[in-house]
């Protein structure tokens, strides 16, 4: 069976500063503040097709965004 690979020289990982948590609410697309380097980054990747995952800031212990669906079979 042919399986697709997951090339890891083209995964690229940016922290990005966001509202704190009790400010969460729902907005179409992603509002967030960049410095001049990761806006030069951001100018440089803008065309590009990307797949991309938003981790952290969504989930705590009393706060789950609307759009969350629990996992079965997960265990802290």
């Amino acid at each position: 069976m042919n399986y697709p690979t997951f090339d890891t020289t083209k995964v690229m990982t940016c922290v990005l500063p966001c509202l704190p948590e009790d400010c969460a609410c729902v907005v179409p697309g992603c509002v967030v503040l960049l410095s001049s380097e990761q806006a030069s980054i951001a100018h440089q990747i803008k065309e590009k097709p990307l797949k991309v995952a938003f981790i952290n800031g969504d989930l705590s212990h009393t706060y789950r965004h609307l759009g969350f669906k629990s996992l079965t079979g997960l265990q802290r």
